[in-house]
């Protein structure tokens, strides 16, 4: 089989990567109200909703990476070139410049001790962070050249069972504690947050007619029931927005439900800010934490005296418009000069 499925991004799914980032946004900025404010109640859909930005971006990341086929040593080389300059080079500056901020902070400006704290950091600490979605993905990506040629080859069927074992460990995994309580340690590769991924690679092979759209979202909507009453009257709750099937069949819904939108008949104006924005998207990831504590500071202290949810949407509006800033200024004056360099480097040694 050739490159058959490989598709070109178009604006749909820039708009699908950009939605997600927000999500993202949204979630990670609600840790500013605090739990025991009834206003969760009120928040608790736009917040369940928010939950699915990294299953989407992990559904995205899958969906172009496990499509496009390499054949030659040369296309190799290009592929793990462009990742690490691409991929790993900024995941490490913002790696580094969250910990140099973190160490400024709790010991003042001194350099004594960053450099072990950023080996520490990168090599573990940090995957108590948001970058823990960097430690999964980075290694599903490098090895995506290899699967892509599975992938690409699997029926419709075929794919349903891969899918289906991934969701199937993840089950017995969420739920083993409840039942059993001990933990499962059974292991499966394409499994945990990676089956999100090899969701985006399957999902079109998989979801082909409309009855099989019909029964996804069914799915999903048993899904979102299941996550509103564990929420509501059980008390665990543990992995019910990452592992579980209930909030993997929704994600997958939400992603459905995206897919839908006609997002090529909108404006040129409004395609260019998508695709400026699905362009600075894994920047806006890896810089957003550092813009949402930049943002809570900054606040002038009578703020935090305003209504809670508009103290909460413009933190969210703040971080997102500081992220894109911060991300891009990073690109343009960091990032891109290293690139460019490298690039041209490697030129000059072919």
């Amino acid at each position: 089989m050739t490159n058959s499925i490989t598709q070109q991004r178009d604006c749909k799914y820039e708009l699908i990567r950009v939605l997600s980032i927000f999500f993202i946004v949204c979630n990670h900025t609600s840790g500013i109200i605090p739990l025991e404010d009834p206003i969760h109640q009120y928040l608790s859909p736009l917040l369940l909703l928010s939950q699915t930005g990294v299953a989407l971006f992990f559904f995205l990341s899958g969906r172009f990476a496990l499509r496009k086929i390499l054949n030659t040593d040369e296309e190799y080389k290009t592929f793990y070139f462009k990742k690490a300059i691409y991929l790993i080079l900024p995941i490490v500056f913002y790696m580094i410049l969250q910990t140099t901020l973190k160490h400024f902070r709790t010991y003042g400006i001194t350099l004594d001790g960053l450099a072990s704290t950023i080996i520490s950091d990168i090599l573990f600490d940090h995957v108590k962070t948001h970058f823990w979605f960097v430690t999964v993905l980075v290694g599903n990506i490098l090895i995506a050249p290899f699967m892509a040629k599975a992938i690409n080859e699997l029926t419709k069927n075929m794919a349903l069972v891969f899918v289906g074992l991934g969701i199937l460990h993840n089950t017995i995994f969420a739920y083993s504690p409840y039942f059993t309580g001990v933990e499962y340690v059974w292991t499966f590769p394409f499994a945990q947050w990676s089956i999100y991924f090899y969701i985006g690679g399957c999902i079109d092979k998989i979801i082909t007619t409309p009855r099989d759209k019909k029964i996804a979202i069914i799915l999903g909507v048993i899904g979102v029931c299941i996550i509103t009453l564990k929420t509501l009257f059980f008390s665990y709750q543990k992995y019910l927005h990452d592992l579980m099937p209930s909030f993997t069949f929704f994600s997958i819904m939400i992603y459905i439900l995206l897919q839908g939108i006609n997002a090529d008949a909108w404006s040129a104006k409004a395609k260019k800010i998508i695709y400026f924005l699905g362009k600075r998207s894994f920047g806006i990831y890896l810089v957003h934490m550092i813009a949402i504590l930049g943002v809570v500071r900054i606040f002038p202290e009578q703020w935090n005296e305003l209504p809670v949810v508009l103290f909460y949407l413009i933190n969210v509006l703040l971080a997102f418009i500081c992220s894109i800033i911060l991300s891009y200024l990073a690109d343009i004056i960091i990032l891109n000069p290293i690139q460019n360099l490298l690039v041209r480097l490697r030129g000059k040694k072919e």
